[in-house]
């Protein structure tokens, strides 16, 4: 079976420690229908800033995992705790997008950026990307990015949507501007893995067209329901 390298789970192992409690693991049948070869694209939510970490930490443990980033490559000084913690991961294991500067920082939607993520996927990665934008509140947006669906159709992969819930009425933890009161409070988690789906292959285009767009909307939208599908179940 694959993992993620040590340095990245004794990283992420630390983080989840410090800010989760326990977690509960509903799906986890779901990963037969995958195989252990990788070559997957993992589409999580972004509700809160423990979303990732957390589902790279249970999925770390069955796929040779790489997530996608953009804070590792901010100024430093824009978020320098969670910086540290990225580059203690192993600068190796995240791959950027580009980004435009500011609070928050947003991601900018760069064909040139997915053509690693592509490489990675046919190496027999497992690439873990955020299908919708990072959230100011813990809810589920109405639209989701096209950087899930392009690059799954690019590679030719499947994608697995992951959602997570943190167990608390405190609606403040599990971001990194109250991290101090995640570790004091240490929530219950909930992590739910879906049933993967699957679009037809797209070919690397020079440029994002409007029928392209459109047609990646179409699937965000897609994976969105999915996603939204498995919250419901909770």
């Amino acid at each position: 079976m694959k993992r993620a390298s040590r340095q990245f789970m004794a990283m992420v192992r630390l983080m989840v420690g410090l800010g989760i409690r326990d977690i509960k693991i509903t799906g986890i049948e779901h990963l037969q229908k995958i195989g252990s070869s990788g070559g997957i694209v993992i589409a999580t939510t972004h509700m809160t800033d423990l979303d990732m970490p957390l589902s790279a930490f249970v999925l770390g443990r069955y796929f040779d995992l790489v997530a996608v980033n953009m804070s590792l490559h901010h100024s430093f000084r824009s978020n320098p705790l969670i910086n540290i913690l990225l580059h203690l991961s192993g600068k190796r294991n995240f791959l950027p997008v580009d980004y435009k500067e500011g609070k928050p920082a947003k991601g900018i939607f760069n064909l040139a950026n997915y053509i690693p993520m592509m490489d990675a996927l046919h190496n027999g990665k497992a690439v873990m990307i955020s299908a919708h934008r990072p959230m100011s509140e813990p809810h589920l947006p109405e639209r989701g990015g096209i950087g899930v669906v392009y690059l799954a159709g690019i590679a030719n992969a499947p994608i697995l949507p992951v959602a997570v819930r943190l167990q608390t009425p405190d609606l403040s933890l599990g971001y990194t501007n109250t991290i101090w009161k995640t570790i004091l409070h240490r929530p219950s988690a909930h992590l739910i893995i879906g049933s993967p789906l699957s679009f037809d292959s797209l070919s690397v285009p020079t440029e994002l067209t409007p029928d392209l767009k459109q047609e990646l909307g179409r699937r965000s939208k897609e994976v969105m329901i999915r996603l939204a599908g498995i919250l419901g179940n909770i």
